[in-house]
């Protein structure tokens, strides 16, 4: 009897096994029609991987954007997750941006070498309104400018920024055409120029250094 019941208990958990097996092969896999690229499906939600994120309107797994949590000072922009100074400005070494004729600005005791100017003078630097990149260097030369009605007047040469160097291109103030290039090292800039005028005698061409050593 005892074998008897054994045999009927084998067949029981035998025809069990069976039905549920059947019964596991007919439930669908909610993962098997979901189409998820840069991701993995769980129980058919697609999860995306580290670095991309689900567009909320097709649920694709797009590139995460890496400038989303990153937020730039002013006159920044974040590209590919790092903040850059933006066109006319240049990190300040304390992690802002600033202009970058700022080091620029300013007055200065001005020496001239090479040129007909001996006696030591005075320029202002300041920058061109709307510019980022322009600056006035007011009386350069220390040249005399006379209005229309011959008073002595200030005359302003301007120049261009890139970086620490400044550029005079071809620049027709007071009658007096400038060209010449220069650059900044702490507080001196040195500029190599020519002016190039007619006294009333025939056109002629000064060609001097400006050493500028900030006040």
């Amino acid at each position: 009897m005892m074998k008897r019941n054994l045999t009927w208990l084998c067949s029981l958990v035998l025809f069990a096994s069976v039905l549920t097996i059947n019964f596991t092969s007919c439930v669908d896999d909610p993962c098997a029609n979901v189409a998820c690229t840069n991701g993995t499906c769980f129980d058919g939600e697609c999860v995306c991987d580290v670095g991309f994120i689900q567009d909320p309107v097709t649920g694709d797994c797009i590139p995460a954007d890496p400038c989303d949590a990153v937020t730039c000072v002013d006159n920044s922009t974040c590209i590919d997750g790092t903040c850059i100074c933006d066109t006319g400005f240049e990190d300040d070494g304390n992690g802002g941006c600033v202009e970058v004729v700022a080091k620029f600005i300013g007055n200065y005791n001005a020496t001239e070498e090479d040129c007909g100017v001996t006696d030591p003078y005075t320029i202002a630097i300041e920058q061109v309104v709307g510019e980022p990149n322009g600056i006035f260097l007011k009386n350069l030369g220390a040249y005399n400018c006379f209005d229309q009605n011959g008073n002595p007047i200030n005359y302003d040469v301007y120049a261009t920024i890139d970086g620490s160097a400044l550029s005079i291109n071809n620049d027709e103030t007071c009658s007096i055409v400038f060209n010449g290039s220069g650059s900044l090292d702490g507080n001196t800039i040195t500029i190599s120029y020519s002016a190039t005028f007619d006294p009333g005698t025939g056109v002629q061409t000064d060609n001097c250094t400006a050493v500028l050593i900030r006040q």
